[in-house]
């Protein structure tokens, strides 16, 4: 169970909508991803040009299920909390139970699906190992390389 206050689910929503695109040729581009682990979860919206990730500790259970929720329910999740409340999320095969726990120990439930987390893509920052560039070492290496540039005018590399 994925537990997310008032204030950490408004910050994660005013975040990522930035990059969650409105219409997209890849319809799961148009979601955010949660995903469980034994100790905590994550948060994940991607556009494959950017992405954004938050992970917490505040998890209960040992389920390690992930799902997608779309940008439009993601809206109306931060949309129809108050800030004295917080959200319970039990992930299910294809829908998730949302709890909506008030400060006064009342919880509100609702339902909403959700989609698979199989085709969202994966975190490419995660596999490359990024190094920054220096400016200088580049600038050497590309007047080293420039005499090596062909004079022929039908050549794609001309100095």
């Amino acid at each position: 169970m994925i537990k997310i206050n008032y204030k950490t689910m408004k910050l994660l929503y005013s975040a990522m909508i930035k990059i969650i695109p409105g219409k997209s040729s890849i319809p799961i581009l148009q979601g955010v991803l949660f995903s469980e682990f034994e100790d905590g979860f994550t948060v994940r919206a991607t556009n494959l040009d950017e992405s954004l990730s938050y992970t917490d500790g505040d998890c209960s259970g040992d389920s390690k299920t992930s799902f997608v929720i779309k940008r439009q329910d993601f809206k109306s999740l931060v949309d129809s909390m108050e800030s004295s409340m917080s959200l319970e999320i039990n992930a299910e095969k294809d829908k998730v139970k949302i709890n909506y726990v008030v400060d006064g120990g009342m919880n509100i439930s609702s339902t909403m699906s959700v989609e698979s987390a199989e085709v969202f893509p994966e975190q490419i920052v995660n596999r490359l190992n990024f190094q920054p560039i220096n400016i200088s070492t580049f600038l050497d290496a590309y007047r080293k390389a420039l005499p090596a540039v062909s004079k022929d005018q039908n050549s794609p590399f001309r100095a």
